[in-house]
């Protein structure tokens, strides 16, 4: 899909230019020896192993651009970088930092900068920590135990996991040394621990059950991804009835797992099954372990590439994932679906402000009523109305979408806030009392669900 700049052109020979220049600058200012070696933490190290991949990735391409001297300087930095942080393997450092995500990453660096130096014996120094992390990670399901013991935060530590494990046994694989068949762990191969973690997404028990079996880390570890998430993630991705964060890093470790595994259908169908994976495909640099930050430069065309076509009176596929993603916790989408079509005419749209709290509702509050025109999959505002408690610049920009004998009006609303939250509003194309009825999660406060509510009343010339 994507196109490589070629030798020979002036495009080629400036960015070319641009990456060698950047290269070198690297030694030169002896950029990586200025950073920080905490000696009671891994930290650095982890970082260096999320990030780097990208840069070694970089200089493969471009390798024979320098000359022999520049080689075996850079080459000499990539391999001093690996030495001043081998004291992560230290004993007196915390075993579960060294076996869980962040030794994973680091190790991965390490596995890939062997084959960039050809040190067969930095690359079997690699493989053996591989295999030694994997069996710290060993456990009676198949879920990484280590990051497995982060309370609230294990789901989405497991996925974070898979990268490193992923891009380990690829270039394992790349090497000659294909592990699909084989057991990675003490108890189970890639295929059973992908399993796992994905039975775990769509039946987030498990990990309690998991947890209780193989106890839980420092409340650091079990909070730390939630701790540090913005106020709009938390609302996305918290599972406040499993008391779990689901996962929110992007999600292409799949295509690298299509990949490695023979028998891939299973988990692929599985993947596919949940909102949290399956919309979450775009590229993002930070946790793409493959291409990484240079891929705008080495790649012509990317933003074309990446592209997505959508009509504006349309929904798009992924649009507005965080109030379909609360919207699941709380609503049966299947209980909405009809054999109807929305149809098409004048209404007045009648908001309303519903609370629920340990599933009683305690307050269903009128808020305001304006006057629509639904035309297929477009919405026109007539006439409408001001109101303090949701907004009219908001309530006038929302969109509408019908498909599958169900219908959504999504947007950027507030409710007696100053705060805008993407919400989709989802209701059956079945009319009840001459009505189409709709509600969608707006927010969550404690124990306390509130909704949007809309009744949706069909206009008709006498």
């Amino acid at each position: 899909m994507c196109h490589a700049l070629k030798s020979g052109d002036q495009e080629y020979s400036k960015k070319i230019d641009n990456l060698k220049n950047y290269f070198l600058e690297l030694d030169r200012s002896k950029f990586f020896e200025k950073l920080p070696t905490p000696q009671d933490e891994i930290k650095v190290a982890y970082e260096i192993g999320k990030f780097l991949p990208s840069l070694l990735f970089t200089y493969s391409l471009i390798r024979n651009e320098f000359s022999k001297d520049e080689i075996m300087t850079l080459e000499s930095m990539f391999k001093k970088i690996i030495s001043r942080y081998q004291y992560v393997w230290n004993p007196s450092l915390s075993e579960n930092s060294r076996n869980d995500n962040k030794g994973l990453f680091f190790n991965n660096y390490t596995m890939l900068t062997s084959i960039i130096l050809n040190d067969e014996k930095m690359f079997n120094s690699s493989i053996k920590k591989f295999r030694s992390i994997m069996n710290a990670n060993s456990s009676s399901s198949g879920f990484l135990k280590i990051d497995g013991r982060r309370g609230e935060c294990a789901l989405s530590y497991n996925y974070h996991g898979l990268v490193p494990i992923l891009s380990s046994l690829w270039t394992l694989k790349l090497q000659g040394y294909d592990f699909a068949e084989s057991k990675i762990t003490r108890n189970h191969t890639l295929d059973e621990i992908v399993n796992s973690i994905l039975i775990s997404t769509l039946e987030p028990k498990r990990i309690h059950e998991f947890q209780k079996k193989y106890g839980t880390r420092d409340i650091e570890a079990q909070i730390s991804c939630y701790s540090q998430m913005q106020e709009y993630r938390k609302l996305k991705y918290y599972d406040v009835a499993n008391d779990v964060v689901m996962p929110f890093n992007p999600s292409q470790w799949i295509y690298l797992y299509k990949l490695l595994s023979n028998n891939s259908e299973k988990n692929i169908d599985l993947f596919y099954n949940s909102p949290f994976l399956n919309e979450n495909l775009d590229m993002d640099d930070e946790h793409n372990n493959a291409i990484g930050v240079f891929s705008s430069i080495i790649y012509q065309n990317l933003d074309e590439i990446l592209k997505i076509e959508s009509d504006n009176q349309a929904k798009p596929e992924n649009f507005f994932d965080r109030g379909e993603i609360l919207n699941y916790a709380f609503i049966n989408y299947d209980d909405l679906k009809s054999q109807y079509n929305f149809r098409d005419g004048e209404y007045l749209i009648r908001w309303f402000w519903k609370v629920v709290e340990n599933k009683i509702t305690i307050q269903d509050e009128f808020l305001v009523e304006d006057r629509i025109k639904i035309d297929g999959n477009s919405i026109e505002f007539i006439n409408i109305k001001e109101n303090k408690d949701i907004s009219k610049k908001n309530r006038s920009n929302v969109r509408f979408y019908s498909n599958e004998g169900m219908f959504s009006i999504f947007g950027e609303l507030d409710l007696a806030s100053n705060d805008t939250y993407p919400t989709e509003i989802v209701g059956s194309n079945e009319l009840n009392n001459n009505l189409y009825e709709a509600e969608g999660v707006w927010g969550i406060d404690g124990k306390k669900i509130e909704y949007i509510k809309i009744n949706l009343l069909p206009i008709t010339d006498n």
